[in-house]
């Protein structure tokens, strides 16, 4: 995982950085990485500030290929570059260049994501038009390393006639349907940095995609303001895992990941909601995890339905009941569960929903004091 950390909300502390995992959940420090993987850029003359951010990395030939937005900032005001370093098997021995250079305030190119298709290597990013709202481009290069300096840049379409704004976005492929995949925070209509939800899009050729009309992750299911940048890895033709990161209401960073996302055809044509539920329809979360003492758990309900909320020890004894077979219509709900005087350790809330469709699952909890 490569992600530029973000405390106290300041991004004077931005800088890329990378762990690894086994498991996609336990997270470690790589041995003999570089730490922050690049220095932070002096900012030049007339600008106040200067970080790297919105890293994504790209794996080929033994090297990993790093593109990051190199940022440049006075008051309100950024200009964003757009670079690429390319580490050796260990992420050391970094070898920088410039991809796209910005000419002025109006242009602010951010997000950058590259993957490959065939031959050619494409970076996809969201872009800031003259009018301040935003919008999807891409480039393309036969080559990762060099030729990207004299670009053509166009736009993505998507099959939408509404105005769909992007925020952050992440493209990648489903080896086990040949799709391309887009994650991108945005909202319709309005150009925002904020209160974001998560939507998802497909493509076979990378240029014309088909974005979900429902967000694959509502903000307020997961109690944050907004759902920030985004990583997806398909275990299955259907079965989508999801690293992201958010924003809380007090501006408080974290990063989360949710598996068994279902997703299929009808995710791209609206129909998902009213034929199926499912993992994604109901999106069980509780924040924080892991948790001292206090978490909110988050559902939601498609249509209305009878609803218990269990929660289990790690032997599968029930240790609390937070609902018990209680009609709900349907919307977005959230329920507390006070671990105070309850030992640390892993839990399981488990939910049951009766309606039209019965439905069950679990979400893994960690109880840390």
């Amino acid at each position: 995982m490569v992600f530029t950390p973000f405390p106290f909300s300041d991004d004077d502390f931005e800088n890329p950085s990378v762990l690894e995992s086994t498991d996609g959940y336990n997270f470690t420090e790589i041995q003999g990485a570089r730490k922050p993987l690049i220095n932070m850029p002096l900012p030049p003359p007339n600008f106040s500030r200067a970080y790297n951010n919105d890293p994504d990395v790209l794996y080929e030939t033994g090297k990993y290929y790093m593109v990051y937005n190199e940022t440049f900032a006075v008051k309100d005001k950024f200009y964003q570059n757009v670079k690429m370093v390319a580490f050796d098997s260990n992420f050391c021995n970094p070898d920088s260049n410039t991809i796209l250079i910005q000419p002025n305030y109006f242009r602010i190119t951010f997000s950058p994501s590259l993957i490959k298709n065939n031959n050619t290597y494409y970076m996809f990013f969201v872009s800031r038009t003259a009018q301040n709202t935003h919008k999807v481009s891409f480039i393309s290069n036969k080559s990762i390393r060099y030729g990207w300096d004299k670009p053509i840049i166009q736009n993505v379409v998507f099959n939408t006639t509404q105005d769909f704004q992007p925020w952050h976005l992440n493209v990648f492929k489903n080896n086990f349907d040949g799709y391309y995949y887009m994650l991108i925070t945005g909202k319709y209509k309005i150009a925002s940095s904020k209160n974001n939800d998560l939507y998802i899009a497909r493509s076979r050729d990378l240029t014309r995609w088909t974005l979900a009309p429902e967000p694959l992750m509502r903000k307020e299911n997961y109690a944050c303001s907004q759902v920030y940048r985004s990583a997806g890895m398909f275990e299955n033709k259907n079965m989508l895992t999801l690293w992201y990161s958010f924003f809380l209401n007090n501006d408080e960073t974290g990063i989360s990941y949710r598996k068994y996302i279902y997703v299929d055809s009808n995710t791209f044509n609206g129909r998902q909601i009213n034929n199926t539920i499912n993992s994604d329809v109901i999106q069980l979360a509780n924040y924080p995890n892991p948790f001292n003492a206090m978490t909110r758990i988050n559902f939601n309900l498609p249509g209305n339905a009878v609803v218990t909320l269990k929660i289990y020890d790690v032997l599968g004894r029930e240790v609390k009941r937070l609902l018990n077979s209680e009609y709900r219509p349907a919307g977005n709900y959230t329920a507390d569960f006070n671990g105070k005087y309850f030992a640390s350790g892993v839990y399981y809330c488990k939910i049951v929903i009766t309606g039209e469709e019965n439905f069950t699952s679990m979400r893994r909890m960690v109880l840390i004091k």
